[in-house]
């Protein structure tokens, strides 16, 4: 009912050397019939001062089928209440998500897939980067006044949980997932 993968990265300058390295380890776990999550913890760690200039696709994401995405018929949504691009991007959130009707699927037809944050994040309360064609981010560089900096030797560890379910946000209960998530 689950698997780990655990991957170690070296992050290269344009000459080869290692400025950054990161290990993750994702647990992929089946927790019923119509819910699966993919539990992802980072840790980043600078081999030498790394500076992180103002850029909008980073991090970690999750880019969606397009039939869920308010381009092709779904739902873009917040744990704030916000819906669509408009009203979700560079607001912050616990969690975004994507749904929508899809063939095959049980009950009312409804499937969807979200992104938890996790408040212990060096960014809490991150303004989260969407788009209606199927892309979240709960990332802070886009939003930069100044680049971000990690000296030598020190680390940033990052969670997230990504939540692939059957029927609405309400229905599959993602508040309450969020919620018991955060307290693990």
């Amino acid at each position: 009912d689950s698997v780990e993968i655990l991957d170690q990265c070296e992050w290269r300058d344009k000459d080869g050397k290692v400025v950054m390295k990161d290990e993750r380890r994702f647990l992929v776990k089946l927790v019923g019939a119509a819910l699966r999550t993919i539990d992802v913890d980072i840790t980043w760690s600078a081999v030498q001062d790394v500076e992180v200039q103002k850029t909008n696709h980073s991090l970690f994401s999750i880019r969606a089928a397009h039939d869920l995405t308010p381009w092709g018929g779904g739902i873009l949504s917040s744990s704030e209440g916000k819906s669509g691009e408009k009203e979700t991007f560079g607001r912050p959130a616990g969690w975004c998500t994507f749904y929508g009707k899809r063939p095959g699927v049980p009950g009312n037809g409804l499937e969807g897939v979200a992104l938890f944050d996790h408040p212990k994040n060096p960014w809490k309360d991150c303004p989260w980067f969407t788009r209606d064609y199927g892309f979240i981010s709960p990332s802070p560089f886009n939003y930069l006044d100044k680049p971000w900096t990690l000296k030598a030797g020190k680390s940033v560890k990052l969670d997230y949980c990504a939540v692939l379910y059957v029927g609405s946000p309400r229905e599959a209960s993602l508040q309450e997932l969020y919620q018991a998530w955060v307290q693990d």
